[in-house]
């Protein structure tokens, strides 16, 4: 091992990177999104095909070949890069065997880095200077897999020396099961997919494995060969052999995880996104009709039950229907959001009169909100038993809160109106059935920009 202070060290990968120009004056800026040295991932294997690599080196100019190895904690080589030849070599079991080394030193035009090396510094220090190379692999190499979660060290070797460079921690995110809340919390959620799935294959014989994940089973998709993940085996071998002992498990356990978490899924998974603007339109106009006809109760609740989207506003990881509070009271509606509040809410008609003529609150919307009061009062006097009966642990809720769904925004003076909205009643929020339209009116908005075509 050389004992020298290595002149390349790996800082780690990105999702993303965005370039910010140079003004006159100053040098041009690189932000590299979500850096780290941690990834976190439902199933393995994981692909890194998509990944940034981030390297740090001194004096680039002047680099000499390096070739860049990641091993796993036994030592064994599971890739390699070369940034300066532009090669890339990968082994599906063992890249340390000269049989098993997949070379794709022809393809050195599309291995090069997507992303060209940039060194941040006055063109009279550059050699002199540390230079920030980013390199990401892209899918027209062969496939970079991370097979099990653990510690991985990336080493740079130039001839028989070898000086270490860094580390990648990976780890496996465990998904509770499917319950009917976190079902409804998926559909509630605005990127989410109601089918994710991921296909493994051999590149010597073209045998594979298919399997999907779903908030149910789709009978016609397993007629055209895909197997739910849960039935799938422990391992895949294909009939050559080449591809041997892939460990299926983490697909088996977690693949369901990116039917709500689909924004970083890799090039070897493929989804079938929950919404898209033109089912959010329906439902938004459908929501707008039914609002006219001055519903009761009950139909609000179920179109809601039905549309569980109109309730993105609060983040929900998990969503329930009627829950009662012990044996005194029960919620139309309880979410617990990502940051981990339990909101109680209670809905009322779209009908009542939320103000009087004097700007006072009605007796109405005075009674939702004494409701919702007191449905508190038990969460803070018998916090664990609620809790129970949400089947939520206690490290689950960092805060319970309440909300109060009712009125619409129309025949009320607007500062009236908007110093209700405004004013938390011990913890409650106030929203109309206008606050849930328009919500969904903005989520419509963005899925449109986000998924419009990206001018060059």
């Amino acid at each position: 091992m050389s004992k020298s202070v290595p002149d390349i060290s790996f800082l780690g990968v990105c999702e993303d990177i965005r370039y910010i120009p140079a003004s006159p004056s100053t040098l041009p800026e690189m932000s590299l999104i979500g850096l780290k040295s941690v990834v976190a991932s439902h199933i393995f294997p994981l692909s890194m095909n998509d990944s940034f690599f981030i390297f740090g080196a001194f004096a680039a100019d002047e680099q000499e070949s390096t070739k860049i190895v990641v091993t796993d904690e036994n030592g064994q080589d599971v890739f390699w890069i070369d940034l300066s030849m532009g090669v890339t070599r990968s082994s599906v079991q063992d890249a340390t065997s000269d049989e098993k080394t997949q070379d794709t030193s022809a393809q050195a035009n599309s291995v090069a880095p997507q992303v060209p090396a940039a060194i941040w510094a006055p063109a009279n220090t550059r050699n002199k200077s540390w230079t920030i190379i980013p390199f990401r692999p892209g899918t027209s190499i062969v496939p970079l897999l991370i097979y099990r979660p653990g510690t991985y060290y990336i080493v740079g070797r130039r001839g028989e020396d070898e000086f270490p460079m860094g580390f990648l921690v990976f780890v496996e995110v465990k998904t509770p099961p499917l319950t009917p809340d976190r079902v409804a919390a998926i559909r509630a959620k605005p990127h989410a997919a109601k089918r994710v799935h991921v296909q493994l294959s051999c590149r010597n014989c073209d045998e594979s494995i298919h399997a999907y994940a779903g908030i149910e089973k789709d009978d016609a998709l397993e007629l055209e060969g895909w197997q739910w993940y849960e039935s799938l085996p422990d391992e895949f071998t294909c009939s050559c052999g080449e591809t041997s002992n892939i460990d299926l498990t983490y697909i088996r356990s977690n693949l369901h995880g990116l039917l709500g978490d689909t924004l970083r899924t890799g090039p070897r998974v493929s989804l079938t996104h929950m919404h898209d603007p033109d089912s959010l339109e329906r439902i938004f106009n459908d929501f707008s009709g039914l609002l006219e006809e001055q519903p009761a109760e009950e139909e609000l609740q179920q179109f809601i039950e039905d549309n569980p989207v109109l309730l993105h506003t609060f983040s929900p990881d998990r969503v329930f229907y009627k829950k009662p509070i012990l044996a005194k009271h029960q919620t139309d509606f309880a979410v617990v959001s990502s940051s981990k509040e339990l909101v109680l809410i209670e809905i009322e008609k779209s009908s009542i009169r939320l103000l009087r003529k004097d700007g006072g609150v009605t007796a109405a919307s005075t009674h939702a909100f004494d409701q919702v009061r007191d449905w508190l009062h038990e969460a803070d006097e018998h916090r664990p038993a609620v809790l129970e009966a949400f089947d939520l642990s206690p490290d689950e809720v960092t805060q319970v809160r309440g909300a109060v769904i009712c009125g619409r925004d129309q025949g009320y003076d607007a500062e009236a109106l908007r110093k209700l909205k405004a004013t938390r009643y011990e913890r409650i929020v106030f929203l109309t059935y206008d606050d849930l339209l328009r919500s969904l009116g903005i989520l419509i908005r963005s899925l449109v920009e986000m998924r419009a075509p990206q001018p060059f």
